[in-house]
C-alpha cells in the first residue's frame, strides 16, 4: 500500500486530559513510534503523564502551580486550595457522586469549570511546545518560530460525554487555551477515548503481554501463537480510567503490512466494530470517594478536639485520600503490599491521637488489607457487569462470534489487583479468555490518538476500517402510492400531486443509513431521485433536506412527522438552462374526463450520495456525474458513542410540502 507524501516535519501530538493524569504524545510522520512527554515540572522522576490539577490562591485569577508542582493538601498555606477532578463536570448532565450531600459541598459555576480548563490546558501546551523542542527526536526538525510550525493537535473525549455540545463547548475550550492559534497549526477533536484505546492494540498488538503466562508478568507473548492477536480473533478492550470505563468489542479482519518509508514496514491489525462501546462512570475516582467516605465516617465517631479551627473530618478525610492514599492504591495487589496485614496512614491534623479499640495509632488511622480490597471489588465488580453484558450482547448479536482475547488498558486496567481478578474471572474454565495488557497501559489512549492520525495521513483511513452507525440518517422526499390511496401508517399524509394527479406520501424519509447498520470506510452511499420544474425556467435551484433519528432501526419514523424524526441540514442545488435542455424529459399526467389541460411539465434524474468520512457525514447532489449541491459536514461520533442531544419525545410537526420534488428515480 503506498503511503501518502506528508512533510517529514509535520508534528502530530496527542493529548488524553484524563480526569486525574494527563498524557501527551507526539511525532512526526516519519518516526517509527511516538514519544511521551515522560519529563514533567515539579518532579525530577520520570513520569509518563501529569496530575491533572491546578493551586490557586485566594484573590488571584490565575494558578499558582500545576501538576507535579501542586503542594499536597496538609502543605497548603492559608488561603491556597487545589483544584482537580473537574474534567467531568464540564457536561451539566453528569453526576458524579449519588450521595446526596455532596450537593452541599458544590461551590463552582460552569464558568468556573471553563476556567479550569483553559488554565491547565494553557499551562501544558506552554510546556510541551519548549519540551518538544528540546526533544532530541525533533529538534533538528524545528527551526526558527514554533508559530511557523507544521502543528496539529489531537484530543480525545469521553464517551460518557452523552451531549454533542458538551464537545463544542470542550473546542471553544482548547482554542482559548491557545490550540490552533496560527495559521500553521490545527486542532482536532474526533476520537473517543475508547476508539483511541481500540487503535493503540491495533499497533501494539505485538508487545501486548499475557496475564497468564506462568513464567512472569514481564514476559511479552511475542514468542506464542496461541495468545498473540491474530486475524479472525475477536477481542474485548477494557479501558478503565480515573473516570471512566469503556468496553469495546472488535473483530480482526487481517494484520496487514504497511510501508513506512524506505526499507521501514510495519504490521498492524485491521479491526471491524462488532458492536457499540459501553461507556460508564466508573473508574479509580471512586474507590478515592469509597475510601474518603469511610475515613470520614470513622473520624465523626471518635473523641478528638483539635486546636486548629480548620480542622474537620471532612477536610481531614479528603486531604488523606488525595495524599497518601493513592500510593496505597497504585501499588495495592503487589506482592510486598499483600504481605501486610495491616495499612497505617498519618491523618492530617490528628497528630498523636491513640484509640486502637477504634482502629487509630499515633495518629494514624489503621486499615485491615481487607478494608481497601473491598473498596476495589465494589468498583470491579460494575465493570466486570458491563463485560458480562457485552458478552451477552454479542451473543445474541451472532451465533458465530466468540470473543477470544481480553484486553486491559488505562489507569485502572495497569492495577495488579484489578489483573488479578480479571484473569481469576475469566482466564478460566470452557469459556475462558486470552487476558492480554497493553504495554503502558494508561498511555493506551494519547498513543492510539497519535498513530491513527498518522496513519490516516500514509493511507488514507483509520485502522478501524468498519464501524457501525449509532444513529440513521436520510433524505426527505414524496414517495408514491402504490395501489390504495388511503394512508397506511398514522401520520402519514397522502396528497395528490399537482404536477402529476397521482397520490404520494408527503415528506416521506428514505433512510440512507440505519442504525447498527456496519459502515466500511472509501465508500458512499446513494439514492436517485427525480425533480419537477417548469420548463419556461431559465434555470432551476432547489433544497434537499437530510433527517436524523435516534430510534431503533426496526422502529423508524417514516415521515418528517413522526417520533423524533428532526431535519438537521439541508443542500441547495442549482442546474443551469444549458444543462437543463439536454438532460430532461415530461412528466406524464394523470388524464381526468373534462379536466382542463395543464401546461406540460418536465423532470431530472438526480442523485444524492452519502460520503463516510473518519468521524463525519457529507451529502452530495450529483447531476450527469456533476456536483451540484454538498451539505456541511455533519459530525458523528459513531465508532464508539451515539453522543447526540437527549432522545426526542413523539412530535407532530408540520413539515411544508415540496412538490416539485418528484421521489424515487428507480429502474
Amino acid at each position: 500500500m503506498a503511503s501518502r507524501k506528508i512533510p517529514p516535519e509535520t508534528i502530530i501530538i496527542g493529548i488524553d486530559l484524563g480526569l486525574t493524569y494527563t498524557g501527551v504524545t507526539f511525532s512526526t510522520t516519519d518516526m517509527l513510534f511516538p514519544l511521551d512527554v515522560d519529563r514533567w515540572p515539579g518532579t525530577k522522576a520520570v513520569e509518563k503523564k501529569v496530575p491533572t490539577k491546578l493551586c490557586y490562591r485566594a484573590g488571584c485569577k490565575k494558578p499558582v502551580s500545576w501538576g507535579f508542582e501542586c503542594c499536597e493538601p496538609d502543605e497548603l498555606d492559608r488561603g491556597m486550595d487545589v483544584i482537580d477532578c473537574f474534567k467531568l463536570y464540564l457536561d451539566p448532565d453528569f453526576h458524579f457522586g449519588s450521595d446526596d450531600r455532596n450537593s452541599e459541598l458544590v461551590f463552582w459555576s460552569n464558568e468556573d469549570v471553563q476556567t479550569w480548563f483553559i488554565d491547565f490546558l494553557a499551562a501544558v501546551r506552554e510546556y510541551i511546545v519548549g519540551y518538544i523542542r528540546r526533544e532530541e527526536g525533533c529538534s533538528h526538525y524545528i527551526v526558527g518560530d514554533w508559530k511557523l510550525h507544521p502543528v496539529e493537535y489531537i484530543f480525545s473525549f469521553p464517551t460518557t460525554w452523552q451531549n454533542s455540545k458538551v464537545i463544542e463547548e470542550f473546542s471553544k475550550i482548547v482554542a482559548n487555551a491557545g490550540f490552533g492559534d496560527c495559521e500553521a497549526h490545527s486542532v482536532e477533536i474526533k476520537m473517543s477515548e475508547a476508539a483511541a484505546a481500540a487503535v493503540y492494540s491495533a499497533r501494539n498488538f505485538k508487545n501486548q503481554r499475557s496475564i497468564q503466562n506462568l513464567k512472569g508478568r514481564k514476559q511479552l507473548t511475542n514468542g506464542s501463537d496461541g495468545e498473540r492477536i491474530q486475524q479472525g480473533d475477536t477481542i474485548l478492550i477494557c479501558d478503565a480510567g480515573g473516570g471512566t470505563t469503556d468496553v469495546a468489542v472488535l473483530k480482526v479482519l487481517s494484520t496487514k503490512l504497511f510501508n513506512i518509508c524506505e526499507g521501514r514496514v510495519e504490521e498492524m491489525l485491521e479491526l471491524e466494530q462488532i458492536d457499540f462501546v459501553n461507556g460508564t462512570p466508573i473508574g479509580s475516582v471512586r474507590i478515592d470517594q469509597a475510601f474518603q467516605s469511610l475515613v470520614e465516617n470513622r473520624l465523626k465517631h471518635i473523641d478528638f478536639e483539635s486546636g486548629d479551627t480548620r480542622w474537620s473530618p471532612m477536610y481531614a478525610a479528603r486531604d488523606l485520600t488525595k495524599g497518601n492514599f493513592q500510593a496505597i492504591k497504585k501499588s495495592f495487589g503487589n506482592q510486598l503490599e499483600s504481605a501486610l496485614d495491616k495499612i497505617a496512614l498519618r491523618v492530617p491534623g490528628l497528630k498523636g491521637y491513640h484509640a486502637p479499640e477504634a482502629g487509630f495509632e499515633n495518629g494514624r488511622i489503621v486499615f485491615k488489607d481487607d478494608d481497601i480490597r473491598k473498596l476495589f471489588d465494589n468498583q470491579i465488580r460494575h465493570i466486570f457487569s458491563m463485560v458480562d453484558e457485552q458478552f451477552a450482547r454479542i451473543r445474541d448479536f451472532s451465533l458465530t462470534e466468540k470473543v477470544t482475547h481480553l484486553v486491559l488498558s488505562g489507569g485502572l486496567g495497569s492495577s495488579r489487583y484489578v489483573q488479578d481478578c480479571f484473569r481469576e474471572a475469566y482466564g478460566h474454565g470452557k469459556s475462558m479468555k486470552r487476558i492480554l495488557i497493553s504495554e503502558e497501559p494508561q498511555l493506551a489512549v494519547c498513543r492510539g490518538l497519535v498513530i491513527d492520525r498518522i496513519h490516516r495521513l500514509r493511507y488514507g483511513q483509520s485502522l478501524i476500517s468498519t464501524r457501525r452507525s449509532c444513529r440513521s440518517y436520510g433524505i426527505v422526499f414524496n414517495k408514491k402510492v402504490k395501489g390504495s390511496k388511503s394512508p397506511t401508517h398514522r401520520n402519514e399524509d397522502v396528497q395528490i400531486s399537482p404536477y402529476d394527479g397521482k397520490a404520494y406520501v408527503v415528506n416521506h424519509i428514505e433512510w440512507l443509513v440505519r442504525q447498527g447498520q456496519l459502515i466500511h470506510q472509501r465508500e458512499y452511499i446513494s439514492e436517485k431521485f427525480n425533480r419537477v420544474f417548469d420548463p419556461k425556467s431559465s434555470e432551476i435551484s432547489w433544497k434537499d433536506f437530510i433527517a436524523m433519528s435516534q430510534s431503533p432501526a426496526t422502529r423508524l419514523p417514516r415521515t418528517t412527522n413522526q417520533g423524533d424524526a428532526r431535519v438537521i441540514c439541508e443542500i441547495e442545488s442549482r442546474v443551469d438552462r444549458g444543462m437543463l435542455g439536454q438532460h430532461t424529459k415530461p412528466v406524464k399526467r394523470q388524464k381526468w374526463w373534462g379536466s382542463t389541460r395543464k401546461p406540460e411539465s418536465q423532470e431530472i434524474q438526480y442523485e444524492v450520495r452519502l460520503f463516510i468520512g473518519f468521524s463525519h457525514l457529507k451529502f452530495k447532489v450529483f447531476f450527469e456525474n456533476q456536483v451540484i449541491g454538498e451539505s456541511e459536514e455533519i459530525a458523528v461520533q459513531w465508532q464508539y458513542t451515539s453522543i447526540d442531544e437527549p432522545l426526542c419525545q413523539d412530535t407532530e410537526v408540520e413539515w411544508p410540502v415540496d412538490w416539485t420534488n418528484g421521489g424515487y428515480a428507480r429502474g
